[in-house]
């Protein structure tokens, strides 16, 4: 397996040279234990593709605004957990949800909106359905909906291929719709979600 800054960054924390709490510990422990686990299948090529495709875009605000974007390792080891594992049997990923946690200023939303976009159009499913919720209308768009657009135009400026309307972004030639709003579960039914981010979600009131 091609040595790469995910899975040092994983052997790094495990072996103490890179200070983690109680949790990250646990989280590269069973990264590298799923790396040797023969009922599973890793798919390196499939980080690459992120990489690759997060290499298209520029920060859009702050210090770094104007910048290319470059993940440092704990951030790779988060694509890699949620794309990269696939069950040998089944053919499916081995993870369907995941909850991350990390301080503010990290950069947590931009690397959400940035997975919402690739789900939407490099994961290879036809009709991909990318949902992106939040605890209110205002988080929703003023910060979710607008990253995700603006990062969208980066890669089609002119709108030829992916259509901007007020609450989603749609692409006709493959039928996939990335689609905003406020986390009102009364509002949540008949989606056919294949990608989910619901943000901020430990101020969410309830697990509805």
């Amino acid at each position: 397996l091609m040595e790469t800054g995910y899975i040092e960054y994983a052997r790094d924390v495990v072996d103490g040279k890179i200070l983690a709490c109680e949790y990250v510990i646990l989280t590269c422990k069973r990264f590298l234990s799923d790396l040797n686990n023969p009922d599973l299948v890793f798919k390196p090529e499939k980080v690459e593709t992120f990489v690759k495709f997060a290499s298209l875009f520029k920060h859009i605000k702050g210090e770094c605004g104007g910048k290319s974007v470059h993940f440092e390792g704990w951030q790779l080891l988060i694509v890699a957990s949620i794309f990269g594992f696939f069950r040998r049997d089944t053919g499916r990923r081995k993870y369907l949800s995941s909850y991350i946690e990390v301080p503010r200023k990290s950069g947590k939303s931009f690397l959400a909106c940035v997975m919402c976009l690739f789900a939407l159009i490099c994961d290879g499913e036809p009709g991909a359905e990318v949902l992106i919720a939040a605890n209110s209308a205002k988080q929703a768009f003023e910060v979710d909906y607008e990253t995700v657009s603006k990062l969208a135009r980066q890669l089609d400026p002119k709108g030829k291929r992916m259509k901007h309307y007020r609450d989603s972004i749609r692409i006709d030639s493959t039928g996939s719709k990335l689609l905003v709003l406020a986390a009102d579960s009364s509002r949540m039914d008949g989606f056919n979600c294949s990608f989910g981010l619901i943000d901020e979600f430990h101020e969410a009131p309830d697990t509805k």
